[in-house]
């Protein structure tokens, strides 16, 4: 695929019933990294079979032979072709001035690799019949291919990570087991937003069965607790921590492969909506919407958020993605990117080409 990012260029599939994991990746020098989980794993007194192998997604034939060799019981994706935290490797003035552009202007960077794969999990005849778990802007990716009949099980993370956020806040200031804490929230990849510039979101909580939201302010009083965006710090250098994302990812992986029917208080990449929403996690997703809110009040809410924090507009009913103008004039401006809107499978060539223009950029910054 040539030049086009290093970061999470693969996928898994794993094999319950063999205890066999394939990580994929187009490049070999994942496979040291193999050898370490294979090595961690040990240390624990676990001896898994792992096997290394090297994959294109973008060459969608090639991966479908892989899938029916390999015979996958469920499959996590991972690759895009450029992470979202590029961004914070730029100065942070040239990271403030893409802002406007940052999440829905560099879709493409996430849709074209799950686009690929979803197509060959298709053109292999397991579409429907095994979990395909997204770490890649679930939120906006998985609606989009939703409309072409490519949507994967789910997603993880987003939105997701401030479950554990809010159950710890409320532990200490109630002072109650987190266990004992129970959280239901409707909300998009790109946040809640300041006190002073919030985002649309939703969200309630309860301490041992007890609906305690109201006494602890609302949705704006957790906005206050919960503080500043997650991209508003002092310093924007370098890639954020994590191991809370992958830890997400992870669990909802391991709740779709063995079905489990966990609550989760919001995962993103749903039923084919934007934005996440709280869920039962099993081979199928059921939505946990409880009764103080309804569906088509969580989707407002999303879609919103979604359009005001990460620059999607809309997903037309082809999947084609349109972005903000304030994300198409950035884009244009510094990059020389002139696309508004583009359909499905414009993604990889865009995603290629927009990434050589952002390193070409980023290198004249040195």
């Amino acid at each position: 695929m040539g030049d086009i990012g290093e970061h999470w260029l693969h996928f898994i599939a794993r094999i319950p019933g063999v205890g066999r994991i394939v990580a994929c990746d187009k490049n070999s020098a994942r496979a040291t990294v193999v050898d370490r989980v294979v090595a961690g794993a040990m240390h624990q007194g676990y001896y898994p079979e792992i096997e290394f192998r090297e994959i294109d997604l973008f060459d969608v034939k090639r991966t479908t032979e892989l899938i029916k060799e390999v015979d996958p019981e469920a499959i996590f994706q991972s690759a895009c072709v450029q992470s979202w935290w590029e961004m914070f490797t730029l100065p942070r003035d040239w990271f403030l001035k893409l802002m406007p552009s940052v999440i829905g202007g560099w879709a493409m960077m996430h849709l074209s690799t799950t686009y690929s794969l979803m197509k060959a999990v298709k053109e292999a005849g397991y579409y429907g019949k095994i979990p395909v778990v997204i770490a890649t802007l679930p939120d906006i990716v998985a609606p989009a291919l939703a409309k072409v009949d490519l949507e994967p099980t789910c997603g993880g993370g987003n939105a997701q990570l401030r479950i554990p956020q809010i159950k710890r806040i409320v532990s200490r200031e109630m002072n109650v087991p987190v266990t004992a804490v129970e959280v239901w929230q409707v909300g998009e990849h790109a946040g809640i937003g300041t006190p002073e510039d919030p985002l649309p979101w939703w969200v309630k909580v309860e301490v041992n069965g007890e609906d305690v939201t109201e006494e602890l302010g609302g949705v704006e009083g957790m906005r206050r607790r919960l503080g500043r965006p997650y991209w508003d710090r002092e310093t924007l250098q370098g890639p954020p921590p994590q191991q809370a994302t992958a830890a997400a990812f992870l669990a909802n992986f391991i709740d779709v492969l063995f079905d489990t029917k966990r609550f989760v208080g919001t995962v993103p990449g749903v039923k084919g909506l934007i934005g996440g929403y709280p869920v039962r996690l099993g081979r199928r997703v059921e939505l946990a919407l409880p009764k103080e809110i309804s569906l088509s009040e969580a989707m407002s809410i999303n879609e919103e958020a979604a359009r005001k924090g990460d620059a999607l507009e809309e997903i037309k009913s082809d999947g084609t993605i349109v972005i903000t103008d304030a994300a198409h004039k950035i884009l244009k401006e510094v990059f020389d990117f002139d696309h508004k809107e583009w359909g499905l499978e414009e993604n990889v060539e865009l995603a290629v080409e927009l990434n050589k223009r952002f390193r070409k950029f980023k290198t004249s910054l040195l």
